[in-house]
């Protein structure tokens, strides 16, 4: 089947290959996008190995910036904000500490990323509505972004895994299978 590439004023003929190429299965000015001509669909989840590889650099940044925030809190470095309060290691501040440090650690390496993130994802629901939300309801007054992200990021963890450059994945294609 012949295409036509209906070229206006500001579009040149890259850019409508470009958008056949990425948005296949749409209409685009006179040109029918066909699935079955492109091979890739924007409603249809991705094939690309980037995927997995993605999700591998998104917890491995991830956790490098929790694990700082656990060491702030056990550690002391790097140097925490003023107005910090002392506290115990046996206090809430500090078994959160613990959590952050260790499980950070863990989701790092990719081993046992999904217990582990659940766990973490709880934490950070807990510090959220104890210590942030009593402040205001919305999250840009009360500081708790970084809450929320992180729960939702760790909640998404515990259903999609570790990403295949994890030690999670070694374990799977050792026994035989393929987890990504």
């Amino acid at each position: 089947m012949e295409k036509t590439i209906s070229t206006g004023r500001f579009r040149g003929a890259l850019f409508d290959v470009y958008m056949e190429s990425r948005f296949a299965g749409c209409r685009y000015g006179s040109l029918t996008l066909n699935r079955s001509e492109t091979g890739m669909s924007i409603f249809e989840p991705s094939r690309s190995p980037w995927t997995g590889r993605m999700l591998s650099i998104l917890r491995i940044v991830g956790a490098v910036v929790y694990i700082s925030v656990g060491t702030v809190k056990l550690f002391g470095f790097p140097p925490p904000p003023p107005g910090m309060p002392a506290f115990g290691l046996l206090s809430l501040l500090g078994i959160s500490g613990i959590l952050d440090t260790f499980g950070g650690l863990l989701i790092l390496l990719g081993l046992f990323t999904r217990p582990v993130s659940f766990v973490l994802a709880g934490e950070m629901a807990v510090a959220y509505f104890q210590s942030h939300l009593p402040l205001s309801f919305w999250p840009t007054t009360n500081l708790g972004i970084p809450a929320i992200l992180y729960c939702f990021i760790y909640l998404y963890f515990v259903f999609a895994g570790a990403g295949p450059w994890s030690v999670d994945a070694m374990i799977a294609r050792k026994k035989g299978g393929n987890p990504y």
